[in-house]
C-alpha cells in the first residue's frame, strides 16, 4: 500500500517520507534478510490473533509514537480482507487514533487479492503479474466530537464505524 503513495527514490534520499507500515510478523519477518529488508522499511511487525495483553499493549505504544515521526498505514480491519468484505475495525486501531488524534484519511484498495493473495504471504514470484489494483485516497475524516468522548469500549466502536463508513463510500464511488 505504501508503495502507491511514494517513489523509491524517497526510500534512499529521503526516508523520513516512507510511511511506517503493520504487516503481520509471522508472514514478514521469519527470515533475517526479509527482517532486516522491512525493518529499514519502516515496518512495526505486528503479532496477530491471540496474543498477550503485554504484546498488544506494547504494539500500541510503538503506533503511537511513530504517528509523532511521520505517517501510519493501517489496516483498520487488522489485515486486508479476503473477500472484499468491509469488516469492522479493530479496537486497536481506535485506540490508536483516540489516543494520537492524527489526521486520518481512508485509503480503499480495491483488486489486490488477485495481486498478492492473503494466504501465500510474502512469496514474491507468486505475485500475479498484468492485474491492476486501483487505490482510492478519501477526504480526512471528522470524527465529530467522538474523540471527546470519555475513553471506552463505546467510543472506540464509535471511532471504528465512522472509519468503516469513509471506506465504504469509497467503495460506493
Amino acid at each position: 500500500m505504501g508503495l502507491g503513495v511514494f517513489s523509491f527514490s524517497d526510500i534512499f534520499l529521503y526516508p523520513s517520507r516512507v510511511p511506517w507500515n503493520a504487516p503481520d510478523k509471522d508472514n514478514f519477518f521469519k527470515k533475517k534478510l526479509f527482517s532486516l529488508i522491512f525493518r529499514y522499511l519502516n515496518n512495526i511487525p505486528v503479532t496477530r490473533g491471540q496474543q498477550g495483553k503485554t504484546t498488544m499493549l506494547e504494539q500500541l505504544k510503538e503506533f503511537k509514537n511513530k504517528l509523532h515521526q511521520g505517517r501510519v498505514h493501517l489496516f483498520f480491519e487488522g489485515t486486508r480482507t479476503r473477500d472484499g468484505h468491509i469488516g469492522e475495525c479493530k479496537s486497536g486501531v481506535a485506540e490508536v487514533i483516540y489516543e494520537s488524534r492524527p489526521l486520518v484519511i481512508p485509503i480503499l484498495l480495491e483488486n489486490i487479492q488477485p495481486i498478492m493473495p492473503v494466504e501465500i504471504g510474502f512469496k514474491f514470484f507468486k505475485i500475479s503479474r498484468g492485474v491492476k489494483g486501483i487505490m482510492r485516497i478519501g477526504k480526512p475524516i471528522e470524527f465529530n466530537g467522538v474523540l471527546n468522548k470519555p475513553k471506552n469500549g463505546q467510543t472506540r466502536k464509535e471511532i471504528g464505524a465512522i472509519i468503516r463508513k469513509a471506506v465504504i463510500e469509497l467503495q460506493e464511488k
